[in-house]
């Protein structure tokens, strides 16, 4: 029965969490490129708050960032039970993308996310967006919502999940074999973002 209400409410919730979040998507794009553009003043709270930052230059693909993620959380070297992602960018070029969860300022996960109290919560003092396991009803909004589609569905427990930045100390940085993964504050990953030319 649990199952069946689960599965009636992703089926009539999907369409109406994709309308959802397409209205505040642009409210939210919006403000993320003000602040990218240093349009917007930031708060030192926020600039302090850590952050992973991914240098394509730097990634061999070796996946060791998604071997010890999926070890960290499963405790097994399972790729599929990583929480973030290695892509090849343009095969034979050797060049990859690293899909993994920027803690957003305005999550669209948590926007999308129909339980009250909130399943997906942003910690304002550290900043990361992480599900609570025990509210987590399984409709798979936040999967839809995310632009990276970082929220990974367990099917074992009917919940979704994600990156909880390892509690502060991300394993996938740690364990980055060339360190195209770094762990840095939001002022110096936006400092180094300025710094770079306009393409």
């Amino acid at each position: 029965m649990h199952f069946l209400l689960r599965s009636l409410l992703a089926y009539v919730l999907e369409p109406l969490v994709r309308v959802y979040t397409f209205i505040g998507a642009y409210r939210t794009y919006y403000s993320d490129m003000q602040i990218a553009r240093g349009r917007t003043r930031m708060s030192d709270e926020f600039l302090n708050q850590k952050v992973l930052v991914y240098d394509p230059e730097k990634c061999s693909g070796c996946y060791y960032c998604m071997i010890a993620c999926s070890f960290y959380h499963h405790e097994e070297a399972n790729l599929e039970k990583a929480y973030l992602r290695v892509l090849p960018q343009d095969v034979g070029l050797n060049r990859f993308v690293n899909a993994h969860c920027t803690h957003c300022e305005h999550p669209l996960c948590e926007l999308a996310c129909p339980t009250e109290p909130k399943a997906i919560m942003k910690d304002p003092d550290k900043g990361y967006v992480t599900i609570d396991q025990m509210r987590c009803i399984g409709c798979k909004s936040c999967n839809f919502a995310c632009p990276l589609a970082v929220p990974v569905f367990e099917q074992s427990l009917g919940i979704s999940n994600k990156c909880n930045f390892c509690d502060g100390s991300p394993r996938c940085a740690e364990y980055c074999s060339t360190g195209a993964l770094q762990v840095m504050s939001r002022r110096e990953a936006k400092n180094i973002w300025e710094s770079k030319p306009n393409e």
